[in-house]
Protein backbone atom coordinates (compact mmCIF):
# COMPACT_ATOMS: atom_id res chain seq x y z
CA UNK A 1 0.00 0.00 0.00
CA UNK A 2 2.80 2.44 0.84
CA UNK A 3 5.49 3.31 -1.70
CA UNK A 4 8.97 4.29 -0.54
CA UNK A 5 10.42 7.64 -1.56
CA UNK A 6 14.07 8.61 -2.04
CA UNK A 7 14.29 9.83 1.57
CA UNK A 8 14.25 7.68 4.73
CA UNK A 9 11.02 7.35 6.73
CA UNK A 10 8.99 9.02 3.97
CA UNK A 11 6.38 7.28 1.82
CA UNK A 12 3.74 7.85 -0.82
CA UNK A 13 0.13 6.83 -0.41
CA UNK A 14 -2.31 7.60 -3.25
CA UNK A 15 -0.15 10.48 -4.48
CA UNK A 16 0.16 11.87 -0.95
CA UNK A 17 3.47 12.32 0.81
CA UNK A 18 3.71 10.82 4.32
CA UNK A 19 6.36 10.75 7.03
CA UNK A 20 6.64 8.19 9.83
CA UNK A 21 5.35 9.91 12.97
CA UNK A 22 8.07 9.98 15.64
CA UNK A 23 5.52 11.05 18.30
CA UNK A 24 2.34 9.00 18.03
CA UNK A 25 -1.07 10.72 18.24
CA UNK A 26 0.54 14.12 17.84
CA UNK A 27 0.23 16.48 14.88
CA UNK A 28 2.03 19.81 14.49
CA UNK A 29 0.04 22.07 12.13
CA UNK A 30 -3.29 20.28 11.82
CA UNK A 31 -2.12 17.61 9.37
CA UNK A 32 -3.98 14.31 9.08
CA UNK A 33 -2.71 11.17 10.84
CA UNK A 34 -2.94 7.74 9.19
CA UNK A 35 -2.34 4.25 10.56
CA UNK A 36 -0.91 1.38 8.50
CA UNK A 37 0.25 -1.96 9.92
CA UNK A 38 0.45 -0.72 13.53
CA UNK A 39 2.45 2.39 12.58
CA UNK A 40 1.32 5.96 12.42
CA UNK A 41 2.12 8.39 9.60
CA UNK A 42 1.70 12.12 9.15
CA UNK A 43 0.53 13.70 5.91
CA UNK A 44 3.17 16.10 4.59
CA UNK A 45 1.56 19.23 3.13
CA UNK A 46 3.78 20.01 0.12
CA UNK A 47 2.09 23.39 -0.36
CA UNK A 48 3.68 24.58 2.89
CA UNK A 49 7.11 22.96 2.62
CA UNK A 50 9.90 23.50 0.08
CA UNK A 51 11.59 20.20 0.92
CA UNK A 52 8.25 18.39 0.72
CA UNK A 53 7.60 19.95 -2.71
CA UNK A 54 11.04 18.80 -3.88
CA UNK A 55 10.43 15.23 -2.68
CA UNK A 56 7.01 15.24 -4.32
CA UNK A 57 8.62 16.27 -7.62
CA UNK A 58 11.00 13.31 -7.39
CA UNK A 59 14.28 14.98 -6.43
CA UNK A 60 17.09 12.58 -5.56
CA UNK A 61 18.38 12.24 -2.03
CA UNK A 62 21.87 13.60 -1.51
CA UNK A 63 23.37 12.94 1.89
CA UNK A 64 20.23 12.87 4.09
CA UNK A 65 20.30 9.77 6.31
CA UNK A 66 18.55 8.68 9.47
CA UNK A 67 21.55 9.63 11.63
CA UNK A 68 22.50 12.87 9.84
CA UNK A 69 23.16 16.24 11.46
CA UNK A 70 21.25 18.99 9.65
CA UNK A 71 21.49 22.76 10.04
CA UNK A 72 18.12 24.22 9.04
CA UNK A 73 18.13 27.99 8.38
CA UNK A 74 14.75 29.73 8.39
CA UNK A 75 12.86 27.19 10.48
CA UNK A 76 9.82 29.43 11.14
CA UNK A 77 7.24 27.65 13.32
CA UNK A 78 8.59 24.16 12.56
CA UNK A 79 6.33 22.83 9.79
CA UNK A 80 9.11 21.30 7.69
CA UNK A 81 11.42 20.85 10.67
CA UNK A 82 8.92 18.46 12.27
CA UNK A 83 8.99 16.22 9.18
CA UNK A 84 12.80 16.40 9.12
CA UNK A 85 12.59 15.26 12.75
CA UNK A 86 10.59 12.23 11.57
CA UNK A 87 13.31 11.45 9.00
CA UNK A 88 16.17 11.77 11.53
CA UNK A 89 15.11 9.18 14.09
CA UNK A 90 18.79 8.78 15.00
CA UNK A 91 20.08 12.26 14.15
CA UNK A 92 19.51 15.91 15.06
CA UNK A 93 18.24 19.02 13.33
CA UNK A 94 19.53 22.44 14.46
CA UNK A 95 16.73 24.88 13.63
CA UNK A 96 17.64 28.60 13.36
CA UNK A 97 14.86 31.20 13.37
CA UNK A 98 15.09 34.98 13.76
CA UNK A 99 11.46 35.97 14.49
CA UNK A 100 10.29 35.48 18.07
CA UNK A 101 6.62 34.69 17.37
CA UNK A 102 7.12 31.57 15.20
CA UNK A 103 10.10 30.61 17.33
CA UNK A 104 7.79 30.17 20.34
CA UNK A 105 5.88 27.44 18.47
CA UNK A 106 9.16 25.85 17.41
CA UNK A 107 10.33 25.90 21.02
CA UNK A 108 7.16 24.14 22.21
CA UNK A 109 7.59 21.49 19.53
CA UNK A 110 11.20 20.87 20.58
CA UNK A 111 9.95 19.95 24.06
CA UNK A 112 7.99 17.08 22.49
CA UNK A 113 10.58 16.06 19.87
CA UNK A 114 13.98 15.50 21.43
CA UNK A 115 15.97 15.66 18.19
CA UNK A 116 15.08 19.34 17.46
CA UNK A 117 17.52 21.98 18.76
CA UNK A 118 15.84 25.43 18.45
CA UNK A 119 18.11 28.47 18.04
CA UNK A 120 16.80 32.05 18.15
CA UNK A 121 19.34 33.93 16.03
CA UNK A 122 19.99 35.78 12.79
CA UNK A 123 21.44 33.56 10.05
CA UNK A 124 23.54 36.50 8.88
CA UNK A 125 25.51 36.38 12.15
CA UNK A 126 26.98 32.91 11.93
CA UNK A 127 29.22 33.28 14.96
CA UNK A 128 26.26 33.71 17.33
CA UNK A 129 25.45 29.98 17.36
CA UNK A 130 28.94 28.53 16.93
CA UNK A 131 28.83 27.19 20.51
CA UNK A 132 25.67 25.19 19.74
CA UNK A 133 26.00 23.94 16.17
CA UNK A 134 28.75 21.41 15.37
CA UNK A 135 30.00 20.50 11.90
CA UNK A 136 26.98 19.12 10.05
CA UNK A 137 26.28 16.83 7.11
CA UNK A 138 23.54 18.95 5.53
CA UNK A 139 22.76 22.66 5.39
CA UNK A 140 19.20 23.46 4.37
CA UNK A 141 18.13 27.07 3.87
CA UNK A 142 14.69 28.61 3.41
CA UNK A 143 15.20 32.39 3.84
CA UNK A 144 13.53 35.11 1.79
CA UNK A 145 16.20 37.83 1.77
CA UNK A 146 18.01 39.63 -1.00
CA UNK A 147 21.40 38.24 0.06
CA UNK A 148 20.11 34.70 0.65
CA UNK A 149 22.81 33.13 -1.56
CA UNK A 150 25.60 34.74 0.47
CA UNK A 151 24.00 33.73 3.78
CA UNK A 152 23.95 30.18 2.47
CA UNK A 153 27.63 30.33 1.44
CA UNK A 154 28.79 31.73 4.79
CA UNK A 155 26.98 29.04 6.78
CA UNK A 156 28.24 26.31 4.44
CA UNK A 157 31.82 27.50 4.83
CA UNK A 158 31.52 27.63 8.61
CA UNK A 159 29.48 24.53 9.50
CA UNK A 160 29.46 22.03 6.59
CA UNK A 161 31.62 18.95 6.73
CA UNK A 162 33.95 18.09 3.88
CA UNK A 163 32.01 16.71 0.94
CA UNK A 164 28.76 17.66 2.66
CA UNK A 165 25.62 18.75 0.81
CA UNK A 166 23.62 21.93 0.80
CA UNK A 167 19.94 22.43 -0.11
CA UNK A 168 19.10 26.00 -1.09
CA UNK A 169 15.48 27.05 -1.49
CA UNK A 170 16.03 29.97 -3.87
CA UNK A 171 13.30 32.63 -3.80
CA UNK A 172 13.88 34.61 -6.99
CA UNK A 173 11.46 37.47 -6.39
CA UNK A 174 13.11 38.22 -3.05
CA UNK A 175 16.34 38.95 -4.94
CA UNK A 176 14.90 41.04 -7.78
CA UNK A 177 11.28 41.46 -8.81
CA UNK A 178 12.06 42.96 -12.24
CA UNK A 179 14.23 40.17 -13.61
CA UNK A 180 13.37 36.74 -14.95
CA UNK A 181 13.66 33.74 -12.65
CA UNK A 182 16.05 31.90 -14.97
CA UNK A 183 18.49 34.82 -14.99
CA UNK A 184 18.54 34.94 -11.20
CA UNK A 185 19.03 31.17 -11.00
CA UNK A 186 21.96 31.26 -13.43
CA UNK A 187 23.61 34.12 -11.59
CA UNK A 188 23.17 32.36 -8.22
CA UNK A 189 24.70 29.17 -9.57
CA UNK A 190 27.72 31.12 -10.86
CA UNK A 191 28.23 32.67 -7.43
CA UNK A 192 28.12 29.23 -5.82
CA UNK A 193 30.61 27.85 -8.33
CA UNK A 194 32.98 30.78 -7.79
CA UNK A 195 33.05 29.95 -4.07
CA UNK A 196 34.10 26.32 -4.52
CA UNK A 197 30.74 24.55 -4.69
CA UNK A 198 29.57 22.05 -7.27
CA UNK A 199 25.98 22.58 -8.39
CA UNK A 200 24.50 19.10 -8.62
CA UNK A 201 20.91 19.87 -9.56
CA UNK A 202 18.34 22.65 -9.64
CA UNK A 203 14.60 22.02 -10.04
CA UNK A 204 11.61 24.33 -10.15
CA UNK A 205 9.10 23.85 -7.35
CA UNK A 206 6.13 24.89 -9.48
CA UNK A 207 3.18 24.39 -9.20
CA UNK A 208 3.59 23.90 -5.43
CA UNK A 209 5.72 27.03 -4.93
CA UNK A 210 5.76 29.89 -7.43
CA UNK A 211 9.10 31.53 -8.41
CA UNK A 212 11.08 29.01 -6.32
CA UNK A 213 13.95 26.66 -7.14
CA UNK A 214 15.54 23.97 -5.02
CA UNK A 215 19.28 23.87 -5.70
CA UNK A 216 21.53 21.09 -4.38
CA UNK A 217 25.25 21.76 -4.08
CA UNK A 218 28.28 19.90 -2.73
CA UNK A 219 31.23 21.53 -1.02
CA UNK A 220 34.48 20.11 -2.38
CA UNK A 221 37.20 22.59 -1.43
CA UNK A 222 38.47 23.48 2.02
CA UNK A 223 37.63 26.98 3.29
CA UNK A 224 41.32 28.05 3.32
CA UNK A 225 41.59 27.64 -0.45
CA UNK A 226 38.76 30.06 -1.18
CA UNK A 227 40.06 33.57 -1.88
CA UNK A 228 36.69 35.22 -2.51
CA UNK A 229 35.49 37.53 0.25
CA UNK A 230 31.81 36.73 0.75
CA UNK A 231 30.83 40.07 2.28
CA UNK A 232 32.58 42.03 -0.45
CA UNK A 233 30.90 39.84 -3.06
CA UNK A 234 27.55 40.47 -1.34
CA UNK A 235 28.09 44.23 -1.54
CA UNK A 236 29.03 43.99 -5.21
CA UNK A 237 25.90 41.97 -5.85
CA UNK A 238 23.71 44.57 -4.14
CA UNK A 239 25.38 47.37 -6.10
CA UNK A 240 24.84 45.55 -9.38
CA UNK A 241 21.16 45.09 -8.52
CA UNK A 242 20.83 48.78 -7.75
CA UNK A 243 22.53 49.75 -11.02
CA UNK A 244 20.24 47.43 -12.93
CA UNK A 245 17.12 48.86 -11.29
CA UNK A 246 18.32 52.46 -11.81
CA UNK A 247 19.01 51.77 -15.51
CA UNK A 248 15.53 50.34 -15.90
CA UNK A 249 14.06 53.39 -14.20
CA UNK A 250 15.99 55.70 -16.54
CA UNK A 251 14.95 53.63 -19.53
CA UNK A 252 11.31 53.74 -18.48
CA UNK A 253 11.35 57.46 -17.75
CA UNK A 254 13.27 58.48 -20.92
CA UNK A 255 10.20 59.20 -23.01
CA UNK A 256 8.99 61.67 -20.38
CA UNK A 257 12.02 63.99 -20.68
CA UNK A 258 10.61 66.13 -23.52
CA UNK A 259 7.34 66.58 -21.70
CA UNK A 260 9.20 67.57 -18.53
CA UNK A 261 11.18 70.23 -20.47
CA UNK A 262 7.99 71.66 -21.95
CA UNK A 263 6.39 71.70 -18.52
CA UNK A 264 9.40 73.60 -17.14
CA UNK A 265 9.04 76.25 -19.88
CA UNK A 266 5.36 76.66 -19.18
CA UNK A 267 6.03 76.99 -15.47
CA UNK A 268 8.66 79.68 -16.09
CA UNK A 269 6.28 81.68 -18.31
CA UNK A 270 3.57 81.40 -15.71
CA UNK A 271 5.92 82.65 -13.02
CA UNK A 272 6.89 85.70 -15.15
CA UNK A 273 3.26 86.59 -15.78
CA UNK A 274 2.57 86.24 -12.12
CA UNK A 275 5.44 88.61 -11.25
CA UNK A 276 4.15 91.21 -13.75
CA UNK A 277 0.70 91.03 -12.25
CA UNK A 278 2.12 91.46 -8.78
CA UNK A 279 4.09 94.54 -9.85
CA UNK A 280 1.04 96.08 -11.50
CA UNK A 281 -1.00 95.47 -8.41
CA UNK A 282 1.66 96.97 -6.19
CA UNK A 283 1.57 100.26 -8.15
CA UNK A 284 -2.15 100.75 -7.74
CA UNK A 285 -2.31 99.12 -4.41
CA UNK A 286 -2.28 102.29 -2.27
CA UNK A 287 -5.12 104.05 -4.03
CA UNK A 288 -7.25 100.92 -4.19
CA UNK A 289 -6.53 100.17 -0.59
CA UNK A 290 -7.44 103.69 0.58
CA UNK A 291 -10.67 103.73 -1.44
CA UNK A 292 -11.61 100.35 -0.10
CA UNK A 293 -10.95 101.49 3.45
CA UNK A 294 -13.06 104.63 2.97
CA UNK A 295 -15.93 102.60 1.60
CA UNK A 296 -15.69 100.20 4.46
CA UNK A 297 -15.69 103.00 7.04
CA UNK A 298 -18.70 104.67 5.41
CA UNK A 299 -20.58 101.42 5.36
CA UNK A 300 -19.79 100.83 9.00
CA UNK A 301 -20.97 104.32 10.00
CA UNK A 302 -24.17 103.92 8.02
CA UNK A 303 -24.80 100.61 9.63
CA UNK A 304 -24.22 102.06 13.07
CA UNK A 305 -26.58 104.99 12.41
CA UNK A 306 -29.23 102.73 11.04
CA UNK A 307 -28.89 100.45 14.02
CA UNK A 308 -29.19 103.40 16.45
CA UNK A 309 -32.29 104.65 14.63
CA UNK A 310 -33.80 101.23 14.77
CA UNK A 311 -33.12 101.02 18.48
CA UNK A 312 -34.73 104.44 19.09
CA UNK A 313 -37.76 103.46 17.06
CA UNK A 314 -38.06 100.31 19.05
CA UNK A 315 -37.88 102.23 22.33
CA UNK A 316 -40.56 104.67 21.18
CA UNK A 317 -42.80 101.90 20.07
CA UNK A 318 -42.35 100.13 23.40
CA UNK A 319 -43.23 103.34 25.29
CA UNK A 320 -46.30 103.92 23.16
CA UNK A 321 -47.48 100.37 23.57
CA UNK A 322 -46.97 100.49 27.35
CA UNK A 323 -48.93 103.78 27.63
CA UNK A 324 -51.77 102.33 25.60
CA UNK A 325 -51.89 99.31 27.82
CA UNK A 326 -51.99 101.43 30.97
CA UNK A 327 -54.82 103.56 29.59
CA UNK A 328 -56.78 100.49 28.62
CA UNK A 329 -56.33 99.07 32.08
CA UNK A 330 -57.56 102.34 33.69
CA UNK A 331 -60.63 102.57 31.51
CA UNK A 332 -61.48 98.96 32.16
CA UNK A 333 -61.13 99.41 35.88
CA UNK A 334 -63.31 102.56 35.86
CA UNK A 335 -66.04 100.91 33.84
CA UNK A 336 -66.01 97.96 36.16
CA UNK A 337 -66.36 100.23 39.18
CA UNK A 338 -69.31 102.13 37.63
CA UNK A 339 -71.13 98.94 36.79
CA UNK A 340 -70.56 97.69 40.31
CA UNK A 341 -71.94 100.88 41.86
CA UNK A 342 -75.03 100.81 39.64
CA UNK A 343 -75.72 97.27 40.63
CA UNK A 344 -75.41 98.17 44.29
CA UNK A 345 -77.89 101.01 43.92
CA UNK A 346 -80.39 98.78 42.16
CA UNK A 347 -80.10 96.21 44.89
CA UNK A 348 -80.64 98.79 47.59
CA UNK A 349 -83.70 100.15 45.85
CA UNK A 350 -85.11 96.67 45.48
CA UNK A 351 -84.61 96.05 49.19
CA UNK A 352 -86.31 99.25 50.18
CA UNK A 353 -89.29 98.41 47.97
CA UNK A 354 -89.53 94.99 49.51
CA UNK A 355 -89.53 96.46 53.00
CA UNK A 356 -92.28 98.91 52.18
CA UNK A 357 -94.42 96.20 50.68
CA UNK A 358 -93.96 94.06 53.75
CA UNK A 359 -95.02 96.88 56.07
CA UNK A 360 -98.12 97.53 54.02
CA UNK A 361 -99.01 93.91 54.15
CA UNK A 362 -98.70 93.93 57.91
CA UNK A 363 -100.99 96.93 58.21
CA UNK A 364 -103.64 95.31 56.06
CA UNK A 365 -103.60 92.23 58.19
CA UNK A 366 -104.01 94.14 61.39
CA UNK A 367 -106.99 96.02 59.99
CA UNK A 368 -108.68 92.88 58.96
CA UNK A 369 -108.44 91.52 62.49
CA UNK A 370 -110.10 94.48 63.86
Amino acid sequence: MLDNSNFPNTFFFKNKLLSLNAVESHNVYGERLMNFSQKQYREWNVMRSKLGAGIKKGIENFGIKRDSLILYLGAASGTTVSHVSDILDKGFVFAVEFSAQPFSKLLNESKIRNNIVPILSDANKIENYKEIVPMVDIVFQDISQKNQVFIFIENMKRYLKKEGYGYLSLKCKSIDVTRKNKEILDESEEILKDNGFTVIKSISLAPFEKDHYLTIVQFNDSPNKIDVNIQQRSREFDNSQRRFSSNNDNRDSGHFNNNNNNNDKLNNNFRREKKDNVEYRSKNNNSEYSSRNNNRNNNRNNNRNSSSENSNNRNDFNKYSSNNRNQERKTNSNSERKSYNNNDRKNKNNKSNDNSNFESFKKSQSNNRR
